[in-house]
């Protein structure tokens, strides 16, 4: 997949190399190239986006089912959902862009990093509770049930 992508923004860049004004010989015209190029970067952002919440949930089940800890799963899906968009970005992104088109693509990247990663955490909170939940919520339960402070009834919190 890395591959595939990476071969668009190549293309681009040999399209405008060859897109000379000075000869008179347009392959594309100028604004049509800068349209497109917008568009292949939100492609790569929404690629990047979904892969990261896919690669968060796979990893919070596959974390949640051989019962590591809550907090060690949360950290774990969100350190390598984080490591695995930052380097998926920075290999795709066309570096022959101009600067307002890529500090806004940076904006964008850093919008969307946070919001993978607050959609992994919620994510990774909900499946370990599921999974881990049900049996860490009965012991709780049969531990306050027959510890002292339950027969004495002093009101706890």
């Amino acid at each position: 997949m890395i591959l595939e992508i990476n071969c668009f923004p190549q293309m681009f860049a040999y399209i405008l190399e060859t897109n000379n004004p000075r000869d008179g010989s347009y392959l594309f015209p100028r604004d049509y190239l800068l349209s497109l190029s917008l568009s292949s970067i939100f492609i790569y952002h929404l690629i990047y986006y979904l892969s990261s919440i896919y690669l968060s949930i796979y990893l919070s089940i596959y974390l949640s089912i051989y019962h590591l800890s809550i907090y060690l799963s949360i950290y774990l899906s969100i350190y390598l959902s984080s490591i695995y968009l930052s380097i998926i970005y920075h290999l795709s992104l066309p570096t022959y862009l101009p600067t307002s088109i890529y500090l806004s693509s940076t904006y964008i990247f850093s919008l969307s990093l946070s919001l993978s990663l607050s959609l992994s955490l919620s994510l990774s909170l909900s499946l370990s509770l599921f999974f881990n939940g049900k049996r860490k919520f009965r012991w709780t339960s049969s531990l306050v049930k027959n510890s002292s402070l339950l027969k004495s009834r002093i009101p706890f919190v």
